[in-house]
């Protein structure tokens, strides 16, 4: 997937989710759209504590990820990225974007009508991660089920913004996870070739 395709993603899932959820926001709802981000804490402790959680909950991700039996299963996922279009700003930009954008709708449209529970279970469903002709995939995806249900408690008790920290940590995790195993499997590969370049001489 090419800089151009990643950073037109971003963009939809920033600006496409919020407008998709508006129109529920303003006729089946009484809060505005400022009021979803209102909370007791301020946005410096929503940032802090949310995270916190999202480096948590993606470092235990991607632990899961390399399990055996799930590693096979999600390198097919693993395939569409290239580490050098896997930039730092690139993967910051792609995480807040989806962070914010899938939480204000997600977490701060949604919810509240579905209950936290039904709505990470259909938020993780959407990403393909509970398919039941795969138990491998299935099992990473129960456990994202539990990480979005603590993001939306999150989004409760603590606010929006919190939740939106926290997704985009989990994603800037597992991206950067993503980049370093590619790098590295591409200079594995290099020396493979190498050393087999120089039994032949």
């Amino acid at each position: 997937m090419t800089k151009n395709k990643l950073f037109l993603l971003g963009l939809i899932t920033l600006i496409g989710f919020p407008v998709l959820g508006y129109p529920i926001l303003y006729f089946f709802s009484e809060l505005s759209f400022i009021q979803l981000f209102h909370s007791q804490y301020s946005i410096i402790t929503q940032v802090v504590v949310g995270s916190m959680i999202g480096v948590f909950l993606g470092y235990l991700a991607w632990r899961l990820m390399n399990l055996s039996f799930i590693q096979a299963e999600l390198s097919k996922h693993l395939q569409m990225f290239n580490s050098t279009e896997l930039t730092l700003p690139i993967i910051w930009f792609v995480s807040s974007c989806a962070g914010f954008g899938e939480e204000v709708f997600f977490r701060g449209i949604i919810q509240p009508f579905l209950g936290v529970i039904v709505t990470a279970v259909v938020f993780v469903a959407i990403h393909g991660y509970l398919n039941p002709k795969n138990w491998q995939i299935s099992i990473y995806g129960i456990y994202m089920t539990v990480a979005i249900v603590i993001i939306g408690y999150l989004s409760i008790y603590v606010g929006l913004v919190s939740a939106i920290s926290a997704h985009t940590l989990i994603d800037v995790v597992l991206l950067l996870k993503t980049r370093n195993r590619i790098n590295a499997e591409s200079t594995h590969q290099l020396n493979e070739e190498e050393t087999n370049f120089d039994m032949e001489v």
